[in-house]
């Protein structure tokens, strides 16, 4: 469930505060920002991420990912990074 035009996840709960640490984690300076939100015609999650340089935004996408997978009961395995 998400808020704010779908770029703040309402539930489940903790999730939002997570991917905010992740985000953060990142610095003000790489120009970090990221949400996640439900597919409307798909079973998915879609993670959104920008970043400075395409690196970055690859590294927080993955791990937004990863805290949508630990906090919305992602099946399979947790991605590694590549």
């Amino acid at each position: 469930v998400t808020a704010d035009a779908e770029r703040g996840a309402v539930a489940p709960e903790g999730m939002q505060a997570a991917i905010d640490v992740a985000v953060a984690s990142f610095g003000k300076d790489q120009n970090a920002r990221a949400f996640a939100r439900p597919s409307g015609t798909e079973d998915v999650v879609r993670v959104y991420a920008e970043g400075r340089t395409s690196d970055i935004a690859d590294a927080l996408a993955l791990a937004v990912a990863r805290v949508v997978h630990a906090h919305a009961g992602g099946w399979g395995t947790n991605r590694r990074q590549p």
